[in-house]
């Protein structure tokens, strides 16, 4: 799940899809979620702040796998005034 606007969610949907990812809508949050997907490797919290760490935007996510249905990893994007 997603809440806000991925500022650079068109280049990085660009970046994706020359990695064979397929979209069906236009959505930030498609892109967020096919994002964590390539980076994962095993490590569901790595793989989110690995993520998170490409997002320029103002957001807040929930990321949970079928692989461990009983966790929750969450993080936001932070705000500098």
């Amino acid at each position: 799940m997603h809440n806000g606007i991925i500022e650079n969610h068109e280049s990085l949907r660009s970046q994706l899809s020359d990695e064979h990812y397929e979209f069906d809508g236009q959505t930030d949050t498609e892109v967020v979620a096919h994002l964590i997907h390539s980076v994962y490797r095993g490590d569901l919290l790595a793989a989110v702040r690995d993520a998170t760490s490409q997002l320029h935007g103002a957001y807040a996510i929930a990321v949970f796998s079928k692989s461990e249905p009983r966790r929750l990893d969450l993080a936001k994007s932070v705000t500098v005034e």
